[in-house]
């Protein structure tokens, strides 16, 4: 009884500060769908200073579960990107995603460079910190999250910015990352399916991202009970069939 009232008060401070946190991402946001602007020069922060901060944060440092060779070599760095392109085609009309191929994410690259707006560092940033706040809602669990690997994290880092439009606290980000990955029928039964589709032999294939993005998509809507967002609606269907 005692430790259930900690964790409601935790998660009622928690949510007060999404809210707040929710509010100045949305103001510096403007407007939560405006054409790319690629003429701007040296719009907002620069991509190299804001990637290098991000990956200082304690989600990266703490929490993700990467080997030293994966850090050296760029993939969490990868990562980072690789979650600016999701948010892009969200919040951008008419961004077409290519994939999550070197050859994609170094073209995307390329494409933002010194016109990385202020509307994307926000999202990012904040997407990321609300992570670090999901991880660190069970201090009891082991720093490293075993979960946390290289084709997850920039499909969390996707829920994490549908988690805060939702108003939906870490806490109850966490608790559904711990019943997706021990209880659901789409991660026992269909996720065996799903990653001989959308995970082996080349899994940066646009198809197989939007699969694996679909699958995770559709099990965080429905445990947290809300829609499942527009870009994504026939994805999920096609993925795992009607929901």
């Amino acid at each position: 009884m005692r430790r259930n009232s900690i964790t409601i008060i935790v998660g009622a401070l928690k949510a007060t500060r999404d809210r707040i946190k929710k509010m100045f991402r949305k103001l510096n946001a403007a407007a939560s769908r405006v054409p790319a602007q690629p003429d701007r020069e040296k719009a907002g922060t620069d991509l190299a200073v804001l990637l290098n901060e991000l990956l200082a944060s304690e989600f990266f440092t703490e929490s993700v579960s990467f080997t030293k060779e994966q850090r050296k070599g760029g993939t969490a760095r990868n990562c980072l990107i690789q979650a600016m392109m999701l948010l892009d085609r969200k919040y951008i009309t008419g961004f077409e995603m290519q994939n999550f191929s070197e050859t994609g994410v170094t073209a995307y690259v390329e494409s933002i460079r010194g016109r990385c707006s202020d509307k994307q560092c926000v999202l990012l940033r904040s997407a990321v910190q609300y992570l670090t706040d999901v991880f660190d809602a069970f201090p009891a669990f082991p720093e490293k999250e075993k979960g946390l690997m290289e084709l997850h994290i920039p499909l969390l880092l996707y829920l994490a910015d549908v988690a805060e439009d939702e108003e939906i606290s870490p806490l109850l980000f966490r608790l559904w990352w711990e019943f997706f990955r021990s209880e659901d029928i789409l991660y026992e039964s269909y996720m065996r399916e799903s990653c001989r589709r959308f995970c082996d032999n080349g899994s940066t294939a646009l198809e197989k991202v939007n699969g694996r993005l679909s699958i995770m998509v559709k099990s965080f809507c429905n445990y947290h009970e809300i829609e499942i967002p527009e870009e994504l609606e026939g994805m999920a269907e096609d993925a795992t069939g009607p929901r």
